[in-house]
């Protein structure tokens, strides 16, 4: 059994490590939907200080989020996702649907924002 722990914290260790290559970027294209709540695109300086200030969240927690691929929390997660999908034009679509586009791209579920990532 030892053996198998083993493997499975090797994983786990990857996993935490590795994140998803475009994760940020798909983040990032949420936010940039996202109407009426004052934020500057992603290109545009002044985007992790607006969405800290929106969210309530750290800017080093933001930027981690945003730039180094790194899903925050679940519930977290889910709660952002819903909160910007609101101020967007596709507020129509599933959030469920959205979260697992951010969270684990094209391959899991097709883009919702009729864009490639």
């Amino acid at each position: 059994m030892w053996q198998y722990m083993k493997k499975y914290e090797a994983f786990k260790k990857l996993c935490k490590e590795k994140g998803d290559k475009n994760f940020s970027f798909r983040f990032s294209l949420l936010i940039d939907n996202a109407v009426g709540l004052h934020i500057p695109k992603s290109s545009e300086e002044g985007f992790l200080t607006a969405v800290s200030k929106v969210t309530g969240h750290s800017k080093p927690s933001i930027s981690v989020w945003l730039k180094k691929n790194r899903c925050p929390r679940r519930c977290t997660f889910s709660a952002l996702v819903r909160f910007f999908l609101q101020y967007s034009r596709y507020n129509h679509l599933d959030p469920i649907i959205v979260e697992s586009w951010v969270r684990y791209g094209h391959h899991a579920t097709p883009c919702p924002f009729k864009i490639k990532d």
